[in-house]
């Protein structure tokens, strides 16, 4: 949902950032492309696909039930020009988390970066408690939804989708966060 892409994204930007830690604390230009390069190529390729996936399959859901009109983004050029502001939604606020985490180290206050992607985790926690009406209760499109034909989160073939991609998205920060420890 779009309530939590934000904070997630941020997350994982801090994330990266610690990961390459030992690289961003020598100042160096070029380890510092580098880790900017890692952190917008997973987040472009890995990241945001997933809040795309289901803003096609369940728009109204990946929307909070906040924007009446992305129930239906065919045939207009302007809602379907949403997809382009998923990318913002995702990439900005991970980079933004990357050059957070990257001030913080370059002042020598590394474990503050833990800390900020571990207040990120409560937020979203608190997003989530915040939104649980809506994101507990799955329906594609408003309609649906205000006539109470919704399913819960646990249900088939979206929450299928929802473990698959939630397994490949964190197993693989997990996996780029340990090589950039190892080669940092």
């Amino acid at each position: 949902m779009l309530a939590i892409d934000v904070p997630s994204s941020v997350f994982l930007g801090l994330v990266l950032a610690e990961g390459g830690r030992k690289m961003l604390a020598g100042g160096e230009p070029q380890k510092i492309r580098y880790m900017r390069s890692v952190v917008l190529l997973f987040t472009i390729f890995l990241y945001t696909p997933v809040p795309l996936i289901f803003l096609n399959g369940w728009p109204a859901w990946q929307t909070n039930y906040v924007m009446r009109w992305a129930g239906n983004l065919v045939d207009d050029p302007l809602r379907a020009a949403v997809t382009v502001l998923f990318y913002a939604l995702t990439v900005l606020p991970a980079y933004g988390g990357f050059e957070f985490g990257r001030m913080l180290i370059k002042k020598g206050k590394a474990k503050m970066v833990r800390v900020s992607y571990i207040v990120m985790v409560f937020v979203t926690a608190f997003i989530i408690y915040l939104t649980r009406e809506a994101t507990f209760k799955v329906a594609p499109t408003y309609e649906k939804f205000d006539a109470g034909e919704f399913f819960p989160i646990t249900h088939g073939g979206f929450f299928i989708c929802l473990l698959i991609t939630s397994i490949v998205t964190w197993g693989s920060l997990f996996f780029v966060y340990r090589r950039l420890r190892k080669k940092s």
